[in-house]
Parts: structure tokens; C-alpha cells; sequence
């Protein structure tokens, strides 16, 4: 969940931004947790493949 929050307070940390930066960060963060979850999907894979599974 910590990735949540941190994320949250990003946002919030641009508010005071124009509206286009505003998007450019949010367009940039999307990406940051896209790329969080496929870095976790890919840590689980490779655990179940070291287990033998």
C-alpha cells in the first residue's frame, strides 16, 4: 500500500501546477504503477518458477 500513497501525494504535491502539467504528471505516474505492478507480476513469476511450480 505504500505505493498507493506515496503515488497520492504526488498528486496532490502538483496541484498548484497548471492543468497541462497537472496531466503530464498524471499521465507519468499511470506509468509508474503500470511498471510497479509488472515488476511485481514478473518478482512472483520468478519465485514460483525458483520453488519448482
Amino acid at each position: 500500500m505504500g505505493d498507493k500513497n506515496m503515488l497520492e501525494k504526488a498528486r496532490l504535491a502538483g496541484r498548484g501546477l497548471s492543468e497541462s502539467v497537472q496531466e503530464h504528471l498524471d499521465a507519468f505516474l499511470s506509468a509508474c504503477v503500470a511498471c510497479r505492478k509488472a515488476q511485481i507480476a514478473r518478482s512472483e513469476r520468478v519465485a514460483v518458477y525458483r520453488r519448482g511450480g
